[in-house]
């Protein structure tokens, strides 16, 4: 009969977790430079597209900094949720051999 395995390392999935935290604050940092910037560039058609460059890639890091978000709490939950089943199932074999 085979045996199947599942090991988790919650530890690697707490500093995954605070690794994709950190990256969404960074995600959400205001953008340096930005609209600013555009007015020293004495070519109205260039500041133009580095304005709208500028405003997609804003929208874009919002969202990607909401996706990696969600992962660093999906991480975290999926952690929790092995160490409490983990230890519901350590408690039923104590208590089994109790018996």
């Amino acid at each position: 009969m085979a045996r199947n395995t599942l090991e988790l390392d919650g530890d690697v999935l707490d500093r995954l977790a605070a690794s994709l935290t950190e990256t969404r604050r960074a995600l959400e940092s205001p953008s340096v430079g930005g609209e600013a910037a555009t007015e020293q560039f004495g070519h109205d058609a260039l500041a133009e597209r580095v304005r709208r460059f500028s405003s997609t890639w804003d929208a874009a890091r919002r969202d990607l900094a909401e996706a990696v978000g969600d992962l660093a709490g999906t991480a975290r939950s999926i952690a929790t949720t092995f160490a409490t089943v983990d230890g519901d199932l350590a408690g039923s074999i104590d208590e089994g051999g109790a018996s």
